[in-house]
Formats: structure tokens, sequence, C-alpha cells
């Protein structure tokens, strides 16, 4: 698409269901605001995810979003493993023709989770998408950052010249 027709479609990993992070939130609904699309989405290893308590799950989060006053869809899913349940629902998850162009999440500070961690970022890469990692370590940077107050640190934007497609997502970013 044109840089004119860009709009932000975010999908954005937030852990477990009942603790949603108020940072990627404030983050992504601060960019998609009514120009875009935010799919809200989780993983649950399969011992985890009964049907019953993946609909209570659906609908807790429902509600967050609804009394965050966020419009966003919501997308739970089962896997054999968190790592699995990601990179299907990057390659697979969509409205039609209408894919996620960025892939929002925390960061990790667990070694053992590291390898599959940076998998699934090659992944969302390899399929064309943005990345966005937001370091859960350093929460109250963004939302500063978010209420438009001074930022103390640094904010790195990675710029691809081989890769134009993301310069409108660099400069909200920058902006930001």
């Amino acid at each position: 698409p044109s840089s004119r027709s860009w709009r932000p479609n975010f999908l954005v990993f937030t852990g477990r269901p009942s603790e949603v992070s108020n940072e990627i939130l404030s983050f992504a609904t601060a960019i998609t605001q009514t120009k875009g699309f935010l799919t809200i989405a989780s993983v649950l290893p399969r011992e985890q995810a009964q049907q019953d308590k993946m609909s209570e799950m659906h609908e807790n989060v429902k509600t967050l979003l609804k009394q965050h006053r966020i419009e966003a869809l919501v997308c739970l899913n089962q896997a054999k493993s968190v790592t699995s349940g990601m990179k299907r629902i990057i390659l697979h998850y969509g409205l039609g023709p209408l894919t996620p162009n960025t892939i929002v999440c925390g960061g990790t500070s667990q070694e053992e989770n590291l390898v599959n961690y940076l998998e699934v970022i090659k992944l969302a890469h390899d399929q064309g998408r943005n990345v966005v990692i937001i370091n859960d370590e350093r929460k109250k940077h963004f939302t500063h950052a978010l209420s438009r107050q001074k930022v103390k640190g640094d904010i790195h934007v990675w710029w691809d010249d081989h890769s134009p497609r993301n310069t409108e997502l660099m400069l909200v970013l920058a902006y930001m």
C-alpha cells in the first residue's frame, strides 16, 4: 500500500490475559487511536486453557478494555507452547486481507526464553511486520512519554534503509 493509505494494524501480545500491561495498552492505543486496528492477543499453554476458563478470560479482557474505553479485538489462543502459539498467530491472524502490520510485545529477561523469543521476532520480521518491543523494566518512562512529560532515558529508533514501508511508524515513534 502507498504511504498515504498506511494505517496502524497492531497485534499486541500481552502475556497472560489476567496481566495485561497498562503501558503496552497505552502505547498501542496512542498510535492506533481511531485510525487503525488493535488486537490484544494472548497464548496459553494447553494445560491451562480449558474452554470454560478461556471464555471467562476472554470476557475479562473485553471488560478491561471497555473500562479503559479501548476499542480492540481480543484473540486468546491455546498452544503446546507460548512460542508456538505466537508464531501461529503471526502467520495466520487477520480479517480477510487485513493482516497486522505491527507486532507489539514486551521484552524478556529470562535467559532460558531468549532463543524462542528471538525466533518469534525473526518470524515477524520475515513476514514483513514492524516489531515494537516495550521493555517492561522501564515502564515509567513510557508512561511519562505518553502523558507528554519529559522522557527520562533514551528512545532507540532503528531505521532500515532497505525497507521504507515502515517510515510512517518510525516517524510516529520519534514524534511520541
